[in-house]
């Protein structure tokens, strides 16, 4: 019995995927300013800089009541056990306690973490600079008390940012008290406003039930004036941004040894095009060939040839006989001989 062949394997045909782009990557989008700390670019009004010192305050809560609390607690228990040994010693403390205030105000604008230690052992150095700066600046509000109160309401508003500027900068008494004087020239109102919504604020203590949100308010307040001083400082050293320039697709980078006349380094205007740059290379590295024409006259060897005098000028040839040159291996002619007369 004959044996049937085996049917042929048909392979199914592959289907072919679908070609999809892939996926565009997302933009990164600016941040916005309630969700990074910072000095605002425009001064957004006082209680527009409420949300700038809430986030900068957010950040070392923990330092700033602590340091509050204790300067308070402190202060009331050395006045009531001690009294006026007991003042002197609270003004001290007190000293202290503005400048580690101040050193976690500007650190939270900036979105720095300090820690109470931190703040502490960074205000150590910078206490008695600060006994000094507020000294200065009570005999100078008590000598414009003095001249009927109308020359304090312009001198403190000038003053009130000195105590950042030496905690910041590390300056000395003088230099702070100068450096705020010249800082808040034109910012007198922002000064008097930051100092309206304090009081505002303030007010909600009259009722029982605004105490709470009172303290709250007057709390996350209470970097407004490093929120101040960041802004000045940022108007008054903000750097020039610098764009880069987007990148020239034609544009061809140096090429190890190309001659300089295809494009020299400091008279090129204008990118080539490579393939411009490479042809003319090519026809630059190819050998030249010289062609003598043809002139009248035997052509003289090269070592006849006249060369060039030292003053870059050639001597005059000589001129050429008249008389055609005599072909090789022809007879040449008989002289012509005079006929003699037939006899």
């Amino acid at each position: 019995m004959d044996e049937q062949p085996a049917a042929p394997t048909v392979t199914p045909p592959v289907e072919a995927t679908p070609f999809t782009e892939p996926a565009a990557p997302a933009t990164p989008t600016a941040p916005t300013a309630s969700a990074l700390p910072g000095a605002p670019d425009t001064w957004p009004g006082a209680f527009g800089a409420y949300k700038y010192s809430k986030q900068a305050v957010k950040i070392n809560v923990g330092t700033v009541v602590v340091i509050w609390l204790a300067d308070f607690v402190i202060g009331l228990l050395l006045e009531w056990k001690l009294k006026m040994l007991g003042q002197a010693i609270t003004f001290l403390i007190g000293g202290l306690a503005l400048v580690a205030l101040n050193l976690t105000f500007i650190s939270g604008v900036r979105g720095q973490r300090l820690s109470m230690g931190q703040a502490l052992s960074n205000a150590l150095p910078l206490w008695l600079k600060m006994i000094g700066l507020i000294i200065l600046l009570y005999l100078s509000f008590i000598i414009s008390a003095l001249l009927l109160m109308v020359p304090l309401f312009f001198v403190w508003p000038r003053l009130v940012l000195a105590p950042y500027f030496l905690v910041d900068k590390k300056l000395g008494v003088m230099e702070a008290y100068k450096a705020s004087w010249a800082a808040t020239k034109g910012n007198v109102g922002k000064v008097y406003g930051i100092v309206g919504a304090t009081i505002l604020m303030a007010l909600l203590m009259i009722t029982i039930i605004g105490i709470p949100f009172s303290i709250y308010f007057l709390v996350m307040y209470g970097a407004a004036y490093a929120v101040l001083y960041e802004y000045i400082n940022k108007k008054a050293g903000s750097p020039v941004p610098v764009t880069a320039a987007a990148p020239d697709p034609t544009a061809t980078a140096a090429v190890p040894g190309m001659p300089a006349a295809i494009a020299p380094a400091d008279s090129i205007e204008q990118a080539q095009p490579v393939d411009t740059v490479l042809a003319a290379a090519a026809k630059l590295a190819q050998p030249t060939t010289t062609t003598i024409e043809p002139t009248e006259g035997p052509v003289q060897p090269e070592s006849e040839l006249p060369s060039e005098t030292a003053e870059g000028t050639a001597p005059p040839a000589e001129p050429l006989s008249q008389q055609p040159p005599e072909s090789p291996g022809l007879p040449s002619d008989p002289p012509s001989q005079p006929l003699s007369p037939i006899q």
